[in-house]
């Protein structure tokens, strides 16, 4: 339960520290370039070491991203121990970026005890949030993790409108694109996806040719254009798959809305739950997928997890009480003895005690039952039945 959230977010910790340290092991190897004297004997102006740093090495800024996720995600786990759903979102989102880094080859350095250890931690934060208490406390009446799978689902909406967004933009402007193409004109793909700058362009293309166009390209490319993982992402972009967004974004909201209506019911939200996973993997295997399939996936795949171990979870007791505390959980049936001190006059061996337990066994050999007082008119009319019911029985013998 509670020591195993905090094992989980232990090691979190310790990935941020060990990334730390990646990154200020780098820092201190990096040698920067040295200003030069200009012919007017002024000294040139360049960037510092730091800035240099950040631009030359590109999985930098992934690596401290990475490191600030899992910092937001212990934090969650050990400061916010009464909302263990917000720290199922957090350990996702950490999870979901340690797995892009690794697709995108950001991870040079043992990639997969990164992701490995990102799922650990994971992986705590869902037990902690199945055996959490239930109750009023909790989001609209359901337990906590059931809160969390809540919370993924929702993320999952706004990610999958956000690439709808983008992509029903690029697709909107794929003439215009294929008529710069003609000419070698080729556009990136994050700022084809944005109108007011295909606009300028397409505009500077008809009315001042096509050298212009290009200068007011890589002016807006400075501008708009990322590096690292963001410049990855913008590559996997395809206009045609944003109605599968769309649905995606669909079928999501449906879920979310019928396991709130379902909501005192556990095993329909773990069955509704399991459907976004199942769509995006299906969609992955055809190819319908390109831009934010690791995340979406693996929001999706926290809520369903989230939402079967509410369903298992259903009708047992808490584990772990409003005040973060683990709850000692005692046999009715057969509760441990308790030891209490001996009398010395009732006791032939002094110093021993004897446990009320104990006591309880006992009973049975040093007290006898008392039978309950009889009325004296109920006897004799008892005993009258008796005697009439003897003289019966010798009169038939005879």
């Amino acid at each position: 339960m509670k020591t195993f959230k905090n094992f989980t977010s232990g090691i979190a910790v310790l990935l941020c520290i060990f990334i730390c340290i990646y990154v200020l092991t780098l820092y201190l190897k990096f040698n920067p370039e040295e200003p030069e004297i200009l012919e007017d004997g002024t000294v040139e102006d360049i960037p510092g070491k730091l800035e240099q740093f950040l631009d030359a090495n590109i999985n930098t800024e992934e690596h401290l991203t990475l490191c600030f996720l899992l910092a937001i995600s212990a934090a969650a786990g050990f400061i916010l121990e009464k909302v263990p759903a917000f720290g199922m979102l957090t350990s996702a989102a950490a999870l979901s970026y340690a797995l892009t880094m690794m697709r995108f080859e950001a991870l040079p350095k043992f990639p997969k005890t990164v992701v490995v250890l990102c799922m650990v931690h994971a992986a705590g934060a869902i037990f902690y949030a199945a055996t959490s208490e239930r109750g009023k406390k909790s989001f609209l009446g359901l337990n906590s993790a059931a809160s969390g799978a809540l919370l993924c689902n929702t993320v999952t909406i706004g990610i999958s409108l956000y690439i709808y967004r983008i992509l029903h933009a690029f697709n909107g402007v794929t003439e215009k694109l294929e008529a710069l193409e003609e000419d070698g004109f080729i556009i990136n793909t994050k700022l084809a996806a944005i109108p007011d700058v295909m606009d300028i362009i397409w505009h500077t293309y008809e009315n001042h040719g096509i050298q212009r166009a290009r200068r007011l390209l890589n002016e807006l490319s400075k501008q708009y254009t990322a590096k690292g993982i963001e410049e990855d992402m913008q590559m996997t972009f395809v206009g045609e798959e944003y109605s599968v967004y769309l649905r995606l974004a669909i079928i999501v909201f449906g879920v979310l809305i019928l396991t709130l209506v379902f909501r005192r019911r556990a095993w329909v939200g773990a069955c509704l739950c399991a459907i976004p996973p199942i769509c995006v993997f299906s969609n992955i295997m055809y190819d319908k997928m390109s831009t934010y399939t690791l995340t979406i996936l693996t929001l999706t795949v926290m809520s369903a997890i989230g939402a079967f171990a509410a369903y298992q979870r259903e009708g047992a007791p808490a584990l772990v009480g409003d005040d973060g505390e683990e709850i000692e959980i005692e046999d009715e049936d057969d509760p441990l003895p308790e030891e209490i001190p001996a009398s010395d006059a009732e006791d032939d061996i002094a110093g021993e005690s004897v446990t009320d337990w104990e006591c309880s066994k006992l009973d049975y050999f040093y007290q006898k039952p008392t039978p309950d007082p009889v009325n004296e008119s109920e006897r004799d009319e008892y005993l009258e039945i008796e005697g009439e019911s003897d003289g019966d029985q010798k009169e038939d013998s005879e």
